[in-house]
Formats: C-alpha cells, structure tokens, sequence
C-alpha cells in the first residue's frame, strides 16, 4: 500500500473503532451511568463529526490511484440515487425509531409502524450506507472505496448489529417491532407484513431530503473539486 494513504487508512480506522467502541454494552453502560444520556450522546456525536472529519481531511490529501475508470452511466445511477439516500437520512433522523441512537428511546411495542419505518426499520443507516455505495462505485479510485467503502461497511453492517443488540436487551418488545418492519428496504412490504405509507413520511420530510442533496450538488464542486452533474 501507498505510504500516502496511511493517513487515510487511520482516520477511517478511527471512525470506525469510535463508533464499536462506545456502541459497546459496557462503555456505553458505564459512560451513560456517569455522563448520562444526554452528554453521552453528545460525546458520542462529537467524536464521530471529528473522526470523520479527520477522514474527509485525509482524503483530501490522498493520491490518485485510480482501480477502474467509472462510466457515465454508472454516475448517472450514482446521482440517481442519491435524492432517495438523502430522503432516507433527513426521514430517518426525524421519524420516532427506538433503533436510532439519541432518538429519545420509544419502548419498540409502543412505536407506530408508519411513513419511512414501512420502508425499513434503519432509514437513516440505509440512507448513509446508500451515499457510501453510489460513491464507491463512482469513484474508482483507491482513496475513494477506503473512505466510503468504511462508511457503508459501518452503516449496512451496523444495521445487522443493532437488530442483534436490540433483541438481546429488548426480548419480545424488539421482536414485536421486528415482525413489523424489515431491515432491508421494502421487505416487510413485499411479504406484505406492513402497508406502504408514503403519506406518512410527509412531503416536508420529502423536501428536506431533496434539500440536502441540492446543497450537497452545489458544494461537491468547490469542496471536493469534481461537478456530479458535469459528466
């Protein structure tokens, strides 16, 4: 491996292990015992802004070494999308969900099945790991499947670990609320366990994730040197 990516390889390393390591029963019970929720969440926040931030740095500095050269239609997916992972994480962070830390903990029994939680129980983790895989595929690059390909590992990944985490601590409230939703986008739909409820998730939920892309679009050329839409 290039020595030049070592940075990069530890930042995203970093991000990573932050978000294992205090997700862990024993850390987080220990540090929500003596911090308390509230700053738990707050601590837990800040570390994953600056270990990503560190990984956004890095990648900035990192060579060029390109693995394949993405064709046009594969960007054009990649910006296709893009509207859908940024309507799953604006949805997912603002929907009642006892699987989204910092949500406030609804009890998983008590948890209405409705708008973005038909479509999967983890919409802001898909959301994330969606963003992770269109970038990986549009940029074929070293650098590129290192950084996002740790977002997305961390994000699709993690869904299965929380579902497990859950189900030990919750029992029988997560299992109800498993039987429910589903974990991969519009399984529990198709095997028609839930209704889809588009009205639910509520256009201004719709316009803020179109929103987000939009100031996404307009940033990526003057902060990460490439124009999406110039392809």
């Amino acid at each position: 491996m290039d020595a030049q990516l070592l940075p990069l390889v530890a930042a995203v390393a970093a991000f990573i292990l932050w978000h294992v390591i205090m997700a862990g029963d024993r850390v987080r019970g220990a540090l929500v015992g003596r911090l308390g929720a509230t700053r738990f969440a707050g601590l837990f926040s800040a570390g994953a802004l600056i270990t990503l931030a560190l990984a956004i740095l890095a990648y900035g500095h990192a060579p060029y070494s390109e693995l394949w050269d993405a064709p046009t239609w594969v960007r054009h997916i990649s910006l296709s999308v893009m509207p859908a992972a940024c309507i799953l994480i604006i949805a997912g962070a603002s929907t009642a969900n006892p699987s989204t830390v910092g949500m406030g903990g609804p009890e998983a029994g008590s948890v209405k099945v409705v708008g973005i939680l038909t479509i999967t129980r983890h919409p802001l983790m898909w959301g994330i790991g969606l963003f992770g895989l269109v970038h990986m595929l549009a940029n074929g690059d070293v650098a590129s499947q290192i950084l996002f390909g740790g977002i997305s590992v961390l994000a699709l990944l993690g869904t299965l670990r929380l579902d497990a985490k859950k189900r030990r601590v919750m029992g029988r409230k997560w299992e109800e609320f498993e039987s429910r939703t589903s974990n991969l986008p519009f399984a529990a739909v198709t095997a028609k366990r839930v209704a889809l409820d588009l009205a639910g998730i509520g256009w201004p939920r719709v316009l803020g994730g179109l929103a987000l892309y939009a100031v996404m679009l307009f940033i990526h050329g003057e902060a990460f040197g490439t124009v999406p839409w110039r392809i």
